[in-house]
């Protein structure tokens, strides 16, 4: 029997649904296999077809298509020209308009869908758990703690919970995504991967990064250019990783770290390290701190840089090497061993030239196992000057110059301790000469 009911903007045409009792607007359409419960509403041009359900204080209107066994309920609304069809669920107080679809086994809670997006397959995407529905519904409000929009999909099995995905972006496979993270342009988060907020800091991925395999990306991470965060990988706190750089394997970069250009991490960045140009970070190695490795340089083994060191050309500092404070290896040096370079020094070594150490007034070098065959070296040249400084200058003269030596061992300076003595005439000429 047909009366007349108030949509929102005055008294239309509608009647009772047969199957649940709601109001019809007779501009609209329900096949009488589909239920519409006694509080749900469908009017406008809207279609509910096949055995579609349409429950509680559901509203579906506009051109909007809910088919299949679909089911629109709680304080939901579908309207504009959306579809929701085959088996798929939108509850809570869940907006999907536009031209946008919700199909498959999909699940959309509490959650705006528009645009052209899509959510489909096992996918789930929902808001706020907070069960606060109707009191914001008599405010007028919409939950707008997920949204998916613009050309974006959410499908397979990837979850979306408060969150926002825009543009071409797509969460696929067994990804989750959770706790006000952006997704934009075109990035993917795919496979296992993991991207979570917390509190007050949300990740974001945008342009043409990606995400997938087992990798976790948390707080107020920044992926994007065309970057990738792979394999175990993990990236947090205030770190980006952007151009085409790649962070894989077991990696971690967290703190303000950034990995970018062409870099390739499959060791540690942290604190506020930065590793760009073609680098490579890998194995169990760390770059933390401020350093900076870039150009070609490799990091690799058990290496560490830190501090404000920097490695860059074509080095490497790998096995269980280290370089920092604010050391320098540049050019085609290698750091191996047990090797450290600290303080100011620096090594620098292209083809097969010797390895140059300048600038050192704070420098040194030690060698792990061959430390004491070192020092042992440096000993016997500084017993030899010593002798030969006492033989010119006498035995004051050659112990003040044993304290000099001591107090700085590198081999130019010994070098000029040996040319000084041949060439000084007096004591003070020698001493004043090394101490410079």
């Amino acid at each position: 029997m047909e009366s007349r009911h108030d949509f929102g903007e005055g008294p239309v045409a509608a009647r009772r649904h047969p199957n649940g009792g709601g109001w019809v607007a007779a501009t609209a359409t329900v096949a009488e296999s589909a239920y519409v419960g006694p509080d749900a509403q469908v009017f406008d041009n809207a279609e509910v077809l096949d055995n579609a359900k349409v429950r509680d204080n559901a509203i579906v209107f506009g051109n909007a298509k809910v088919l299949g066994t679909a089911e629109v309920c709680g304080d939901a609304e579908v309207h504009d020209s959306a579809r929701v069809y085959d088996r798929a669920k939108v509850s809570g107080m869940a907006r999907v308009f536009d031209r946008a679809r919700v199909f498959g086994n999909a699940k959309v809670h509490r959650t705006e869908v528009y645009g052209h997006a899509q959510v489909y397959n096992d996918a789930q995407v929902c808001g706020s758990v907070v069960d606060d529905d109707h009191r914001r519904r008599a405010a007028g409000l919409h939950y707008s703690d997920s949204k998916v929009h613009g050309y974006a999909q959410v499908y397979g099995n990837a979850r979306v919970h408060e969150s926002e995905l825009s543009g071409y972006a797509q969460v696929y496979e067994n990804a989750q995504v959770y706790g006000g993270v952006t997704v934009g342009h075109n990035a993917r988060v795919y496979g296992n991967a993991l991207m979570q907020g917390d509190g007050d800091f949300h990740p974001e991925l945008y342009d043409d990064a990606r995400v997938y395999g087992d990798a976790r990306v948390y707080t107020d991470a920044r992926i994007f250019g065309h970057a990738k965060v792979y394999g175990d990988a993990t990236v947090r706190e205030d770190s980006r990783v952007f151009g085409y750089a790649q962070v894989y394997g077991n990696a971690s970069v967290f703190d303000k770290a950034l990995v970018l250009d062409h870099a390739r991490v499959s060791g540690r960045v942290f604190g506020a390290a930065m590793v760009c140009g073609h680098a490579e970070v890998s194995g169990e190695a760390k770059v933390f701190d401020e350093a900076l490795v870039s150009d070609h340089a490799r990091v690799f083994g058990r290496a560490e840089v830190f501090g404000n060191a920097v490695v860059t050309g074509s080095a490497k500092v790998f096995d269980r090497a280290k370089v920092h404070e604010r050391a320098k290896v540049s050019g085609d040096a290698e750091v191996l061993g047990d090797m450290r370079v600290y303080g100011g020094a620096r090594l620098t070594c292209y083809d097969d030239d010797i390895q140059n150490i300048v600038d050192s007034e704070w420098a040194d070098l030690q060698f792990g196992q061959e430390e004491q065959q070192l020092r042992e070296f440096d000993r016997g040249r500084t017993m030899e000057l010593r002798r030969l400084a006492a033989h010119k200058f006498g035995d004051d003269t050659a112990r003040q110059l044993a304290v000099l030596l001591e107090q700085a061992a590198d081999p130019d300076r010994m070098t000029q301790a040996g040319i000084g003595i041949i060439e000084c005439k007096t004591a003070a000429e020698l001493l004043d000469r090394i101490s410079r």
